[in-house]
């Protein structure tokens, strides 16, 4: 990023940047007629920034009823299989009672064979108990098909549950990593402050849509680059967004959840800040699950980011 050279006034184009992640306003001089103007848009904003606070509060909360959503699931799947299995033990003794049933049977159907030349008159009964043997055989297969049945489903609900537990620890990795570093924020600095928008041309002199902010020392210590189109920093900064930076900071400033830009062997990275140590400072991209592999050294830390502009 190349540092721009101003006078006291920065113009930057296009639509007006935002202070990261605080609610810092910028109030500098304005003719009088629009200051009514700026301080209801000035309010605009404020409302905004509070309404992504109930947006992240809205998400913490999602996120926690869906993961107590996983993990009713998984309670009622295993109090289903629980019911699954002494439903088959109930229909295993029903099949040992029929079949033992179909051996005493049998044994009689035998004992009146040996006494039909007797007794003409058991052929009927025969006949009935022979039916009778008929109806629980079809009994029999009826229960064991129902018996494969139970087992299939239960076979079924199990790889469901193997599922549902690996979704849910999917989903409690997402949300630790989430509670882990949301509360982070860059700090407020108030040495940089906003002073105008001007959305039309014509009474500064000025031929584009433009916003005036006053910097210390713009001329060396102003940087405003483009950032380049990767999504380790989204939502907060996305590919072609311009950033304003100050390279004349105190190292002993820098707190947890500012933005920096830094050398790195692939060349310069802007991430946040999520710890702060003795010999450097830890960093990872906010739309990243892991923190950068190595700590980043204080004399590799180049320019901090204090505005942004989408």
């Amino acid at each position: 990023m190349s540092p721009a050279i101003s006078v006291g006034l920065i113009v930057v184009g296009l639509v007006v940047g935002v202070m990261v992640g605080i609610g810092g306003v910028y109030v500098g001089i304005i003719p009088d007629p629009e200051a009514q103007v700026l301080q209801v848009k000035l309010e605009s904003s404020m409302l905004e920034l509070s309404g992504l606070e109930d947006d992240i509060t809205r998400i913490e909360a999602s996120h926690e009823a869906e993961v107590v959503s996983k993990q009713d699931e998984i309670i009622s799947l295993e109090t289903r299989m629980e019911r699954l299995n002494d439903e088959i033990a109930s229909k295993d003794i029903v099949i040992e009672n029929l079949e033992a049933d179909k051996q005493s049977i049998q044994i009689k159907l035998d004992r009146l064979t040996i006494e039909i030349d007797q007794h003409e008159d058991l052929e009927l009964e025969i006949s009935s108990l022979q039916a009778e043997i008929e109806s629980l055989g079809n009994q029999v297969s009826f229960i064991v098909s129902l018996r494969e049945n139970l087992e299939g489903q239960l076979a079924s609900r199990g790889r469901d549950l193997t599922a549902l537990r690996h979704e849910f620890d999917l989903l409690q990795e997402d949300w630790d990593l989430w509670k882990k570093h949301s509360a982070l924020a860059p700090q407020s600095r108030s040495d940089v402050e906003f002073w105008k928008s001007i959305p039309e041309t014509g009474e500064w002199l000025i031929d584009r849509t433009s916003i005036l902010i006053s910097f210390p020392d713009p001329s060396n210590c102003l940087s405003v680059g483009v950032f380049v189109a990767t999504e380790s920093m989204r939502p907060a900064i996305g590919g072609g967004h311009q950033v304003i930076e100050t390279t004349c900071f105190d190292i002993s400033d820098l707190r947890a959840g500012d933005i920096i830009s830094y050398r790195h062997p692939l060349g310069i990275i802007t991430h946040q800040i999520v710890e702060v140590r003795p010999d450097g400072v830890i960093t990872k991209g906010i739309n990243l699950e892991d923190v950068d592999p190595s700590l980043v050294e204080w004399e590799d830390i180049q320019a901090l980011v204090v505005a942004i502009i989408y």
